[in-house]
């Protein structure tokens, strides 16, 4: 418990109690209050990065760190951008009740962090660490991609390919209401790349399977061709920490220059997809007539979203509405609830914002990322933010503590994986969102594979069902006539 009386984190309390006071009465600090508080974020958020650096050094891409930095990109940087140089592509006036709110969720994180035990919480998750059968799990692969393939092209022929290729983003996101069922094959083809990179290792040699990154550029081109950078980030992200973990180590160099090469590729394509209705023909001649250095800006987009959505946040919640004391994550629950079964169904706290903000986009089927300490004020305030940065910091100190463990278990490493590859989700999303793409379509068959490979009951079965002869096959001596 000696964190607890370390005084970075007892003046850090202290200075966020006091602002939390201060925005509460109404009072109006000014820009030097702000600078401050901003100020100290940045410094505390330092502290917390070298504090979990000397805990492991020279692992950059653990789950905790990967967290960590894309927490600075998503709320830091926008809050610093605004406050120090007051640039920002939305030119938001960010109050003081929001950076609060980032605050409380930067203190919230730092003790998540700094946690003094996480075993109890590991006690509770599986230990199937049993060598995986390399067939098995080849069959397994095959299984996922099929599944994937399938439950995609359903989604084309109902929707047609032109309502992916020739019409805008947002009009593709209103086409797909009601087919969420479907479109989770892209899932499944995510699950399958990583379970194909580990059934194909090996342990010994330092090469990564080559197939699996034939697949992943495959998939990439075709994701980013219909605007879908989410889909490339997460596969990006968990096969590049397979290969980190797993092959060779990337050097701190390598790792900005893939940061940045990411963050160039992801602009251009976010800028391209306002020609998405004109196919790839227009796409091609907006980046080769009117796309120009000065638009690399937009590089900012994604990030100001969550400084967009705490903004807004505070001022509706409580001076028009009310807190939601927990009700979203019932909310949550019931979501789940297909909208064919169940019209009336809540909306979940990004699609409410939506709505709220820009009832137009909404209901051009279009909508705005949102933020899980968003969502913790909306429930209880400043404690709610408090509470959700300290949850998630957390939840990915634990997993990164339970791979660690044993770093050659190819089930824990999946596990692993699946969550390090929606980081972003766990920070610009909702509880109902995490709910259904991270647990309920990632996570659960995740669990499912690892359990069967990784568990010895089940991979005997396993094994003992691929060796059942095969209809028209001969019996095995001794079988009987």
């Amino acid at each position: 418990m000696t964190f607890f009386r370390q005084r970075e984190f007892r003046l850090a309390t202290l200075l966020t109690m006091a602002a939390a006071v201060v925005a509460t009465l109404g009072f109006a600090p000014g820009d030097a209050f702000a600078s401050i508080l901003v100020l100290w974020m940045v410094g505390f958020y330092g502290w917390i990065i070298w504090k979990r650096y000397r805990r492991h050094p020279g692992e950059l891409l653990d789950a905790d760190m990967v967290f960590l930095f894309f927490f600075g990109i998503y709320l830091l940087l926008p809050f610093s951008l605004y406050t120090f140089l007051n640039f920002g592509l939305l030119e938001l006036q960010v109050p003081t009740r929001a950076l609060v709110v980032g605050a409380a969720s930067v203190l919230g994180v730092a003790l998540g962090m700094n946690w003094p035990n996480t075993r109890p919480i590991l006690a509770l998750a599986p230990a199937w660490d049993r060598p995986w059968d390399t067939r098995l799990a080849r069959w397994i692969c095959a299984g996922l991609f099929a599944i994937g393939v399938v439950l995609l092209a359903g989604l084309i022929a109902i929707l047609g390919v032109a309502s992916f290729t020739e019409t805008g983003y947002a009009e593709t996101y209103a086409a797909e209401a009601g087919y969420g069922y479907l479109s989770i094959g892209i899932v499944f083809l995510q699950l399958g790349l990583f379970v194909t990179f580990l059934s194909e290792w090996n342990g010994e040699t330092a090469k990564s399977p080559r197939i699996v990154w034939l697949m992943f550029i495959l998939y990439a081109l075709v994701a980013l061709r219909v605007g879908r950078r989410r889909m490339v980030l997460e596969s990006g992200v968990g096969l590049l920490a397979l290969r980190h973990f797993l092959v060779k180590k990337f050097d701190t160099r390598k790792i900005v220059a893939i940061v940045v090469l990411a963050a160039v590729i992801f602009t251009v394509v976010g800028q391209a997809r306002s020609a998405l209705q004109g196919g790839l023909a227009a796409m091609t001649a907006f980046l080769r007539d009117d796309f120009t250095a000065d638009q690399m800006r937009f590089v900012l987009a994604e990030p100001e979203t969550v400084t967009l959505a705490l903004t807004e946040i505070v001022d509706i919640i409580p001076a028009q509405e009310d807190y939601r004391y927990g009700a979203t994550v019932w909310e949550a629950v019931v979501i789940l609830v297909p909208s064919a079964l169940y019209p009336s169904r809540p909306l979940a706290p990004s699609q409410w914002f939506v709505w709220r903000y820009d009832p137009e986009t909404a209901r051009a089927g279009g909508g705005y990322s949102f933020a899980l300490i968003a969502e913790g004020y909306m429930n209880f305030g400043y404690a709610g933010a408090f509470l959700m940065g300290f949850l998630e910091a957390l939840f990915f100190r634990a997993i990164t503590d339970y791979r660690r463990a044993v770093p050659n278990s190819k089930s824990r490493t999946l596990l692993y994986i699946v969550v390090m590859s929606y980081t972003v989700s766990f920070i610009r999303g909702d509880i109902a969102t995490l709910l259904k793409a991270f647990f309920f379509a990632a996570g659960l068959p995740a669990l499912l594979i690892a359990f069967v490979l990784g568990s010895p009951s089940l991979r005997t079965w396993g094994k003992k069902f691929l060796a059942l002869p095969r209809p028209g096959s001969p019996l095995p001596a001794g079988s009987g006539d």
